[in-house]
């Protein structure tokens, strides 16, 4: 799901998630639907600033006590939904936080037959609203 405040679609604040794949707009990097659903766990640790941060593309996990919070939710403004705005509140629980589950998979492995279980465990895990994990 994902939704978008403000300058969505006919600029529509429409206050919940909607169904992936309802913009037809990609960003830069040519990914769609990346923001604005919720607030990302992220393995990265928070930082003041991005000085001495890698730079391989690994997180950064030197220790501190802040987690960190990525990209805004359905019911945040627009400048909140970026990969850039970061919010590191550990303790704050919120209905608009979640997590991207991802994974990469060989070519070789990419087939229906083998991905199907994988959807519909992640559809089931959905539906539930996150509190029964089947995958």
């Amino acid at each position: 799901m994902v939704s978008f405040y403000g300058n969505g679609s006919k600029g529509i604040y429409r206050e919940k998630t909607i169904p992936v794949g309802s913009f037809d707009a990609a960003n830069a990097f040519g990914l769609s639907d990346m923001h604005g659903n919720v607030w990302e766990w992220c393995l990265d640790r928070y930082h003041y600033n991005y000085k001495g941060a890698p730079t391989d593309g690994s997180a950064w996990i030197e220790k501190n006590s802040f987690r960190m919070l990525r990209g805004g939710s359905w019911s945040n403004p627009p400048e909140t939904c970026r990969s850039a705005y970061r919010n590191l509140n550990p303790d704050f629980d919120y209905n608009g936080f979640g997590l991207r589950i991802a994974c990469s998979i060989a070519p070789e492995l990419a087939s229906p037959t083998l991905i199907q279980p994988l959807t519909s465990g992640i559809k089931e895990l959905v539906q539930h609203g996150g509190n029964k994990a089947t995958i």
